[in-house]
């Protein structure tokens, strides 16, 4: 624990868990659902993230082309193709 920066970082980090933490005591039960919600949702998306970057298609460059069909879709589809 010699670092500044370290403390500076638990410090903040343990005045935000207990703000938070405060909130969800006072907070209705609804409230408190939509919460766990979100951060449940949020935990599923990182996840699912992390298994798609971390699959072997992608780490090879064999990534097979996304389903989408929207802008950002052909976008990122030429953008792989260009060669750099």
């Amino acid at each position: 624990m010699n670092s500044l920066r370290l403390r500076i970082f638990l410090m903040v980090f343990l005045v935000v868990v207990v703000a938070v933490g405060t909130v969800l005591v006072f907070a209705k039960p609804r409230q408190r659902r939509a919460v766990q919600n979100f951060v449940g949702l949020s935990a599923a998306h990182d996840q699912q993230v992390a298994v798609q970057l971390l699959s072997d298609p992608l780490r090879t460059g064999n990534a097979p082309e996304s389903a989408g069909s929207g802008p950002a879709s052909r976008a990122g589809a030429g953008c792989a193709s260009a060669d750099h």
